[in-house]
């Protein structure tokens, strides 16, 4: 009688589970099987082998490390004997939602494949494996390709403040901030300007109004001096996933605030394309409790939106109050006449 005993060794790598198996695999000479890579221990052969998303098989005599695609691939050995070429497979048996929280990935969508029962939420996002540079990013998995809004973020995390963020835009995390208490909550601030003296003034002309930034510089809007391009903008509203935008702006000489939000297709598609003047914006605009300014007071038949780059005539009723910032005109609830152009002007899309 032959009696056959089974031991599974199980392994902890990073709160995965790994069973470890006795394993003869399929050896062979031929150089386009698995060739082994070195490894000190079955956990440093089981990490290299999750980078390339295989099955790690380990012979700890040789510390030699195969990753495997399939258990029936065939490794490469050229000159060894295959009865003393024993080792273990680690086939992954356990996850917990816990754990992956600590994990680093690629991508949302990467999290998600991985871990279908993952909620929303803060993960790590590392751009090359093993790299030095770790962000947390937020994943929003109601949407299919996880990628995240301020919105989301508000809708998910109760207790978020209004802060810097790193979301998923065009394919990778940046920090963008995010308003999370006005209106609701869930901004995305897209231009923050202060001209508050002559040298500012000559600053904001040259350097942000005549070159704004592209999406992937949106952490520099915590200086005070930065406008998104035109194109960052119509790529944020053609996502499908902002519908609304916000204005606010003030002029210490007039003491007024304007804040206003812009919405439905009319608007929204102007602010997407600025192809074309439009007026008569009834039902387009509504405002915010701060907001006492000249323009609410006009009759919106006589409001009017243009069709240069959307932070130069954002809006405009003729002859009496402008939203406008050019090299030549900074103004807000105001008009070129006054000549009094220090103030502080702030957009965000939600």
């Amino acid at each position: 009688m032959i009696l056959a005993i089974f031991l599974t060794q199980f392994l902890s790598v990073f709160c995965s589970w790994y069973n470890a198996e006795h394993f003869n695999p399929i050896i062979t000479n031929a150089e386009n099987s698995s060739i082994s890579i070195p490894a000190r221990s079955s956990i440093e052969c089981v990490l290299k082998c999750k980078v390339k998303s295989g099955t790690s098989y380990f012979v700890e005599t040789e510390h030699k490390c195969f990753c495997l695609k399939e258990e029936e691939e065939e490794i490469y050995l050229p000159n060894e004997d295959d009865e003393d070429f024993n080792g273990k497979i680690f086939k992954e048996i356990q996850h917990t939602d816990i754990c992956y929280e600590e994990m680093v990935f690629g991508s949302c969508q990467e999290v998600k494949e991985k871990c279908p029962t993952c909620a929303s939420g803060f993960y790590w996002y590392e751009a090359e494996p093993f790299s030095e540079s770790r962000t947390k990013m937020f994943c929003d998995f109601n949407n299919v390709d996880g990628k995240a809004t301020c919105k989301s973020i508000r809708e998910n995390c109760q207790d978020c403040v209004s802060d810097f963020y790193a979301i998923e835009v065009e394919d990778k995390p940046i920090e963008v901030y995010c308003d999370l208490s006005t209106d609701g909550g869930g901004w995305l601030a897209i231009l923050n300007i202060t001209y508050n003296d002559d040298a500012s003034r000559v600053d904001i002309s040259n350097n942000v109004l005549h070159n704004p930034s592209p999406i992937d510089q949106l952490p520099n809007i915590r200086t005070g001096k930065f406008a998104l391009t035109q194109e960052g903008l119509t790529k944020l509203l053609e996502s499908g996933k902002y519908t609304e935008f916000r204005v606010w702006c003030t002029k210490p000489w007039h003491n007024r605030i304007l804040h206003t939000v812009l919405s439905g297709s009319k608007a929204m598609d102007n602010l997407k394309y600025r192809a074309n003047t439009i007026q008569n914006l009834c039902g387009n605009f509504r405002f915010l409790d701060d907001d006492n300014s000249r323009f609410s007071q006009i009759n919106c038949a006589n409001w009017r939106m243009g069709r240069h780059i959307y932070f130069d005539h954002l809006f405009w009723v003729d002859w009496q109050t402008h939203v406008v910032l050019s090299s030549q005109r900074f103004e807000c609830d105001d008009s070129v006449n006054d000549e009094k152009d220090k103030g502080t002007w702030r957009f965000f899309v939600r």
